[in-house]
């Protein structure tokens, strides 16, 4: 957690989210945990395409501040920084900043459209979060913070993959 004003009680509910997100879309394998995948370049594209597209339909257009960044959960039982000899879980999340809250229940409304429209499966949802899955594995959370502003964050993440596309050699 850092130390900038606001610290960890404002990052909780994106962590929680995140964490919530690898639940929804998890480290599944497909047909083979052996099988070539998208490499972790092409998954952060589809990661950063799929926040673009949502942000796009939303009705009132919020500043994206992100979140940790990209990380990469290992799969595997590696660690934290392992060689490519892991799968991971690729995902991202972003505040949503200048967004009022009593628009919020209008920004959940859109990323449900967003969601049912590119195929997208509800996966949880309760007041303050809904969490989506695509048939591919990618995943899309809307999140609102509990305690204080109602801030939101918007949460994305792909199905596990192996950094560079490959698995290693037996």
């Amino acid at each position: 957690m850092g130390s900038r004003p606001g610290g960890p009680a404002r990052q909780v509910p994106a962590l929680v989210g995140a964490g919530m997100l690898a639940l929804v879309s998890g480290c599944s394998y497909g047909s083979s945990s052996r099988s070539p995948t998208l490499t972790l370049d092409q998954a952060s594209q589809r990661m950063t395409a799929n926040v673009a597209s949502v942000v796009a339909g939303m009705p009132v257009k919020p500043r994206l501040e992100p979140n940790g960044g990209l990380s990469s959960t290992p799969c595997d039982g590696g660690l934290a920084g392992s060689p490519t000899n892991i799968r991971v879980q690729p995902a991202e999340g972003y505040f949503l900043r200048d967004v009022p809250a009593d628009r919020n229940p209008e920004i959940f409304a859109s990323v449900k459209e967003f969601a049912a429209a590119h195929g997208f499966q509800p996966r949880s949802s309760d007041k303050s979060s809904a969490a989506y899955a695509d048939h591919d594995g990618f995943g899309i959370q809307i999140q609102e913070s509990v305690e204080g502003s109602r801030g939101l964050s918007l949460n994305v993440s792909a199905p596990s993959i192996w950094p560079d596309g490959t698995p290693p050699p037996k």
